[in-house]
């Protein structure tokens, strides 16, 4: 579904310029929390405890196709990335991470992704607010 949804807008690029009013159902906030959400099994959860990589790669790279269509929106990577997910809940709930600086280290390789996706959801009115509010970290800044 995700991969049709990035056809679409590869297809009919004037899709870019339709938005939800509703961060529940708005699209691009979906896809955004998706992508927050396998960097942090990805990049945060110790590696002897990660879902197989082979099971998360078509996931990411259908959100890869979507993000190469946001060029013809004109849509540019934001000068800096948004702010890093916190781990603090996920410790909590006794799941098994790597340290803070691995993290910080892993996810400096998506960097530009990041950037992408934080130009995304700017494109479409909203704040990084609504996607720390989607994945439970209410005290990420922005």
């Amino acid at each position: 579904m995700l991969a049709l949804y990035g056809q679409n807008h590869l297809v009919y690029p004037v899709l870019h310029y339709f938005h939800s009013t509703d961060p529940q159902t708005a699209a691009e906030i979906n896809v955004v929390v998706l992508d927050e959400a396998l960097t942090l099994l990805e990049c945060a959860v110790k590696p002897e405890h990660r879902p197989d990589a082979v099971a998360l790669y078509a996931l990411r790279e259908s959100v890869l196709v979507f993000l190469d269509t946001l060029s013809s929106a004109f849509i540019k990577p934001s000068a800096s990335a948004p702010p890093l997910p916190l781990l603090d809940e996920l410790r909590a709930s006794n799941i098994p991470l790597v340290s803070d600086e691995v993290f910080e280290k892993e996810v400096s390789s998506i960097n530009k992704r990041r950037r992408l996706l934080l130009a995304l959801v700017q494109n479409d009115g909203w704040t990084w607010k609504s996607i720390s509010n989607r994945l439970g970290r209410r005290s990420v800044p922005g």
